[in-house]
């Protein structure tokens, strides 16, 4: 939530921030024009629209950001943060490429275009992350699926462990953390490098480790009947 709300507040002190008197230096695209196409380009028009979308955007931010914590949902501000600016700015070029000379238009359109595509692949993913992992039980092999899934064949595990809490988690070294959903490769406090798929809510966890010396760690509401299912398998 903090990081939320100084993520919205970044907005409006940027909309304070940057003004006419020093967008020859701090305004994007602006510093680097001539001094004729400078004298062409309504800049009065132009921070007006700067400073009132920096501010919306902001508020946006901050009371989303509230309102999500009311209601408990650390996915929701991750949205918020990682989704909404791409869009708005997206928004924003559309909505400000006049001011811009028209063989301009063009790239300004493709720039929107990009940000469109990586909000859709960051929403896409936060949606995906979400949905979490289960296990699989085929005939040979022991299947997690989602992201970062694992395929381990039986007779590579070594040994299996159901674990009453979760061990101390010390950094993420490729993963993502949705919330208290984990899913990737962490680093534990006891040095250990680990594959985690685990809800940080759940009362118990697999732990998995391979001849070959790869720990897993696993969670679900279910995971009890999963361990006793896995046991059998073996």
């Amino acid at each position: 939530m903090y990081f939320t709300l100084g993520f919205g507040l970044l907005f409006i002190l940027i909309a304070f921030f940057v003004h006419e008197g020093n967008a020859h230096v701090l305004l994007s695209g602006y510093n680097t024009m001539s001094e004729e196409d400078r004298a062409a380009f309504d800049l009065k028009g132009f921070m007006h629209l700067f400073k009132w979308f920096h501010i919306a955007l902001g508020s946006i931010i901050i009371i989303g950001g509230l309102g999500f914590e009311l209601i408990d949902s650390e996915l929701y501000q991750i949205y918020l943060v990682g989704v909404v600016p791409v869009f708005a700015y997206m928004y924003f070029i559309l909505k400000t490429k006049h001011f811009n000379k028209p063989e301009e238009h063009r790239k300004l359109n493709w720039a929107a275009g990009v940000l469109g595509v990586l909000g859709v692949v960051i929403a896409l993913l936060g949606f995906y992350t979400d949905q979490g992992n289960a296990l699989v039980f085929e005939d040979n092999h022991l299947v997690i699926t989602g992201l970062y899934g694992e395929d381990i064949p039986y007779m590579d595990i070594d040994e299996v462990l159901l674990l009453d809490s979760l061990p101390a988690v010390k950094t993420r070294v490729n993963g993502s953390a949705v919330g208290g959903k984990l899913a990737g490769h962490f680093t534990l406090k006891d040095g250990r490098s680990v594959k985690l798929f685990v809800d940080r809510a759940d009362a118990q966890f697999l732990s998995i480790t391979t001849k070959t010396g790869k720990d897993i760690i696993y969670s679900s509401a279910a995971v009890a009947n999963e361990y006793a299912s896995l046991m059998k398998k073996l």
